[in-house]
């Protein structure tokens, strides 16, 4: 029998993520009522680099791995994330494209927070970009061109 989550339960999981955990709970009951959850199976592309970025996501279980292709093409893993990691909060924040893949290692339950939503709660709870440091993230190699298509499939990241 599976329990299901209680709205307290999401707020204190977002306090456990690096981007949340700085928010009082009145802003961690505001910000956890404006995500909303979505869910891949093992294998599956969360998004692509270079894709615009409309959201950020917060792992509630499972795990996703990040990478890039290298100059010979290669994959090369930049990190893999579990319970309570966040990512794509660096084209959120600066309106940049993907810097990075993301894909599914195992089936993987995310809290999907899409910009317009994270940008007015901002505006109310300005301390939450704090959380969130990408001036060292985004390298040069992450943002050359490379050979990929310049029109992307049509997504629905979260609903």
């Amino acid at each position: 029998m599976s329990e299901e989550k209680t709205e307290t339960d999401d707020e204190l999981s977002l306090a456990g993520s690096p981007l949340f955990r700085q928010l009082s709970t009145e802003a961690l009951s505001k910000i956890s009522g404006l995500m909303s959850r979505t869910s891949y199976k093992a294998g599956d592309t969360i998004f692509l680099e270079r894709e615009p970025g409309d959201a950020l996501y917060v792992v509630e279980s499972g795990s996703v791995r990040i990478w890039v292709r290298d100059g010979e093409s290669n994959q090369v893993t930049l990190s893999e994330l579990s319970a309570d990691d966040f990512f794509g909060d660096m084209s959120v924040l600066d309106g940049g494209k993907r810097s990075a893949n993301a894909t599914a290692i195992t089936d993987v339950t995310l809290k999907c927070l899409r910009r317009e939503l994270f940008e007015s709660f901002l505006l109310e709870h300005p301390q939450a970009a704090l959380g969130s440091d990408t001036r060292n993230w985004r390298t040069p190699s992450t943002n050359e061109s490379t050979s990929l298509p310049t029109r992307y499939p049509q997504r629905e990241y979260c609903s």
